[in-house]
């Protein structure tokens, strides 16, 4: 007796190469085991016979991975997305996605925009984490509310840790910006991108001039740096109200980002 079920098609569309932890090397045993196991679980429980998955290489690039998607959609049928996770990869197959009437799971898409357009552009897009901006945000409020600052400075590397998500800190930046100038009226932000992949600058003078008394206060300065390796990645944010900072580590790649997203 024939089984009537459909056969179900998933896209997924992760980078091939390079040292990202999401790429297919390290993705694609977990979802064929899953796929294993839920032909053995699940053989008589589901709406469908069988899953199959397709493979795609994304590169990480936005016009790379809407071809594949295209391919997927239109060619291939596929009923599912599992991925892209680069942000400026994932952005305009999360807007098509809802036409296709096609859902897209993914790690990725940490930027805000992704969280504050979900209704109305990326209907069809579910962020499974780990990646969560939301939960840094929230960190970073209690501890400035705590010590009552409210003079931020973000300092962070304009090339750093590219290989493992694109372009992390300036989305890591922009969510922070939005969500911490929301605390208030008397917040104040400033950003500083340094570059120490080309031209790796002096730390001690960027800690004099860009963070100085005038963000790390006047009475002492705990802001610690470390220039025994001028080549590290280094990213730092400041805040102070008269004599506290703070340094954490963020990831960034420049690029022209709004050009990309359009």
């Amino acid at each position: 007796m024939n089984d009537p079920r459909p056969e179900v098609l998933a896209g997924v569309i992760l980078p091939a190469s390079g040292g990202r932890p999401f790429r297919l090397v390290r993705v694609k045993p977990a979802l064929e085991k899953a796929v294993a196991d839920l032909s053995e679980d699940g053989e008589k429980r589901w709406n469908f016979k069988k899953l199959t998955l397709l493979y795609a290489d994304s590169k990480c690039d936005s016009g790379v991975t809407m071809n594949e998607a295209i391919q997927m959609a239109e060619r291939k049928r596929v009923s599912v997305f599992f991925g892209p996770v680069c942000d400026y990869a994932v952005a305009p197959v999360a807007r098509q996605a809802p036409y296709w009437n096609i859902p897209l799971i993914t790690t990725g898409a940490t930027a805000f925009n992704f969280q504050y357009d979900k209704a109305r552009t990326y209907r069809t897009l579910t962020r499974v984490g780990p990646a969560n901006l939301k939960g840094l945000h929230e960190f970073l409020e209690g501890v400035f509310q705590e010590n009552i600052w409210f003079r931020f400075k973000f300092i962070y590397d304009s090339t750093g840790q590219d290989e493992i998500l694109h372009a992390f800190c300036h989305l890591l930046v922009e969510y922070m910006h939005i969500y911490l100038m929301g605390m208030g009226s008397n917040i104040t932000m400033d950003l500083q991108k340094i570059d120490m992949q080309d031209t790796p600058p002096d730390m001690g003078r960027v800690m004099r001039e860009e963070v100085g008394a005038d963000n790390a206060g006047a009475e002492k300065n705990n802001l610690k740096s470390s220039t025994k390796d001028s080549n590290r990645e280094l990213c730092g944010s400041t805040g102070g109200r008269g004599g506290l900072g703070v340094e954490h580590r963020l990831l960034e790649n420049e690029e022209d980002e709004e050009d990309e997203e359009e």
